[in-house]
């Protein structure tokens, strides 16, 4: 019923200037505003015994009943505003009735034009469109069914290489065999740097790890194995050997050599843990740690490469490694440390897996199933969905 309010206000206004105009004008004019009076009256009574036309105008079909009376009103109006000086100017733009009966109907129907019927059709399909993709939108926030299994798997046929700080953790793992940990591999020993790995094994001061009781390069054994994946954990004992620079460098080269061996290989980069404070050693600081770090994440993200930001979890409010996490009150640390680390290790498996990671490697992520009637029938509030009315598929960051 738009169009029938906008007669009546239309008619309203008219009435309300006559009055309005009545007390200012002289005795002269009284008797014209008596007139223009009765003139309201019977547009009153047009508009009260036209009850119904008035209704149709809400109709689009009926057109020309609506242009008719919007005319009539409009030419009255007008007439009313000429003689007391103008008041709306709304009606001027209903004049001629054949040339500009189109411009009557939007003035007098602005918000039917944009409501009405003819935009009807548009705002319904938008709002279905509307629905659909919130609907939409609602099926991707949820998150994949990640099991504490698939967690386990995801470290099957993986390699852990590096330094003293990684023997400990393997002879932490060697305790829980039962666990995850139990799976993985370890290619570690003390004094292990990525410079001293590029080293020939016939140099004397030769320190890379054993595989099959024999010592080779590291590339070489991850060769042998063809691990999923590899995480590698350097820098302690890299930091007084040459400038951080060098450092990064030799950090690609001995990546590089791995994945020539191992093309298949992911690489997965542990940021270098801390010291206790003020016990750092020449370069060894924390301040160059932290500058080490940012450089090895710049190299994941521009590689491809994943990267377990370890150290912040190991680090008290100054930045420092914890002193309970640590053995030697220097770098070396404790079981308390390393179960912190396998709370880090499950949960950036656990980002892994369901591709939230920042450094997600791999190149498909988790693909999501819609299960039957999914996306149907929404409520208006969002629901949290029951695991049991989830599926998805994973892609080729699970169970090789």
């Amino acid at each position: 019923m738009i169009g029938s309010w906008r007669v009546k206000v239309l008619s309203g206004v008219s009435v309300l200037a006559i009055a309005g105009m009545s007390a200012a004008v002289s005795g002269a004019e009284q008797n014209k505003t008596q007139q223009t009076a009765v003139q309201g009256e019977t547009l009153t009574e047009m508009t009260s015994t036209g009850a119904a036309e008035e209704i149709q105008l809400s109709n689009k079909d009926d057109t020309a009943g609506e242009s008719a009376s919007l005319d009539n009103i409009a030419i009255a109006s007008e007439t009313k505003e000429d003689k007391t000086g103008g008041i709306s100017q709304e009606s001027s733009t209903a004049e001629g009735a054949s040339q500009e009966s189109s411009t009557a109907e939007g003035a007098s129907q602005e918000s039917s034009t944009t409501e009405g019927a003819q935009e009807n059709g548009t705002a319904e399909g938008a709002s279905q469109e509307d629905k659909k993709n919130s609907e939409k939108a609602r099926g991707k926030k949820l998150a994949a069914v990640i099991t504490e299994e698939d967690i386990d798997a995801y470290f099957d046929q993986t390699v852990f290489t590096g330094d003293s700080v990684m023997v400990g953790f393997r002879n932490y793992a060697m305790h829980r065999a039962n666990t995850y940990l139990g799976r993985i591999q370890f290619l570690a020993s003390g004094s292990f740097s990525v410079h001293n790995a590029l080293w020939p094994v016939t140099n004397p001061k030769s320190v890379h790890p054993l595989y099959q009781g024999k010592k080779m390069p590291v590339w070489e054994s991850v060769g042998i194995i063809k691990p999923k994946r590899i995480f590698l954990f350097f820098g302690l004992n890299d930091m007084n050997m040459g400038p951080i620079e060098s450092t990064c460098a030799c950090y690609s080269q001995v990546i590089e050599n791995i994945k020539a061996a191992s093309p298949d290989t992911e690489i997965h980069i542990i940021s270098m843990t801390y010291t206790v404070r003020g016990k750092g050693k020449g370069n060894l600081t924390n301040t160059n740690i932290r500058v080490f770090n940012e450089l090895l994440k710049q190299m994941a993200r521009e590689s491809g490469w994943g990267f377990v930001d370890l150290a912040p979890a190991l680090a008290d409010a100054n930045g420092d490694l914890v002193p309970a996490y640590c053995s030697d009150n220097y770098v070396h640390q404790t079981n308390a440390a390393y179960d912190v680390w396998s709370v880090v290790l499950r949960d950036y498996a656990r980002s892994q897996l369901d591709g939230s990671s920042e450094f997600f490697v791999g190149e498909k992520e988790p693909e999501y199933v819609e299960a039957a009637g999914f996306g149907e029938n929404w409520p208006d509030t969002e629901k949290e969905t029951e695991p049991s009315e989830r599926k998805e598929i994973f892609g080729t960051s699970i169970n090789p």
